[in-house]
């Protein structure tokens, strides 16, 4: 994507030289900014990586997820860590509890999408594809092509209570893939 420019501006590495006061032998020719004449002499490269990058970056995630290791080591539950789409201020005692209680929360939770897995990635994985498995309840296309999309999904649980959680994600090959009647 090229941005527009007024006629006559220039952009890059030679508009920033050309701000800089710089030559391209590197040698300052003028009264500037040190700090400018240093990342122009450094091809445009800030200390922190490149100035100015255009390109939106690329991101996939859940919002809330708390991931925590299963008290009984995925006895009841199946996992040795748990992902809930929770808050951590959230996250019900039940699985917590003592065994009864533990093993009576895992038998009520249902459709409930709470991650399990043998580590912490594994456990955010599998709440991801249990969410994906889930047709959410509202979708949110971005708004340019800067903007990402994002899914949300009412949860009930079993103490009856509602929560929202979402996933948003832009770039190339991220996301869910689309339902197919939606297509």
């Amino acid at each position: 994507m090229s941005i527009p420019r007024p006629e006559g501006q220039r952009g890059g590495l030679a508009a920033l030289m050309e701000r800089a006061n710089v030559s391209r032998a590197g040698r300052t020719t003028g009264p500037t900014s040190p700090r400018v004449t240093r990342m122009a002499q450094r091809g445009g490269q800030s200390r922190y990586g490149h100035t100015m990058n255009p390109a939106p970056m690329p991101y996939d995630w859940v919002l809330p997820v708390t991931i925590t290791p299963d008290r009984y080591g995925g006895v009841y539950s199946g996992g040795a860590w748990l992902a809930f789409p929770l808050d951590t201020s959230a996250v019900p005692e039940g699985p917590f509890s003592g065994d009864v209680l533990a093993a009576a929360w895992w038998d009520q939770v249902g459709d409930v999408p709470v991650g399990r897995g043998g580590s912490p990635d594994q456990a955010y994985d599998d709440l991801v594809r249990r969410l994906e498995a889930i047709r959410p309840t509202r979708i949110h296309e971005p708004a340019s092509e800067l903007s990402g999309t994002m899914w949300d999904w009412e949860l009930r649980w079993p103490a009856g209570h509602v929560t929202t959680v979402s996933r948003s994600w832009r770039g190339e090959g991220r996301g869910p893939q689309p339902w197919a009647d939606t297509e």
